[in-house]
């Protein structure tokens, strides 16, 4: 199997390892290849359906399920990531956010608080 695009790498692991843990979060509870890579496809359509393709997608959050799932989903829809450096401050995030201008900027709550 070629693999073209880096959210290829899930989907080959889906048919692969289906029942192979793909995320661990935090709290132990994990997600398999197989469940993991519709949730990456339903992120997928939803970040297409609220942008166009090409445009930037911004995402400022910790290392988790949620941001997982963002990392594969945004180049599966078309589109393109763009990682916010969660550790610089609001000011900062705002500035890369302005050279950026994303179409959408997702993430966890406390950052997006802050903004």
């Amino acid at each position: 199997m070629t693999i073209d695009l880096i959210h290829g790498l899930v989907t080959a692991a889906a048919t692969e390892a289906p029942d192979r843990a793909a995320v661990i979060g935090a709290d132990g509870t994990s997600i398999s290849f197989a469940q993991f890579d519709v949730e990456i496809r339903r992120a997928a359509a939803w970040v297409a359906a609220r942008s166009r393709p090409g445009d930037r997608i911004a995402v400022i959050a910790d290392n988790s399920p949620d941001y997982a799932r963002l990392y594969y989903a945004v180049p599966r829809s078309g589109r393109i990531l763009t990682l916010i450096n969660q550790r610089l401050s609001a000011a900062e995030q705002l500035a890369a956010l302005g050279m950026v201008e994303p179409a959408l900027l997702l993430g966890d709550r406390r950052y997006l608080d802050d903004l």
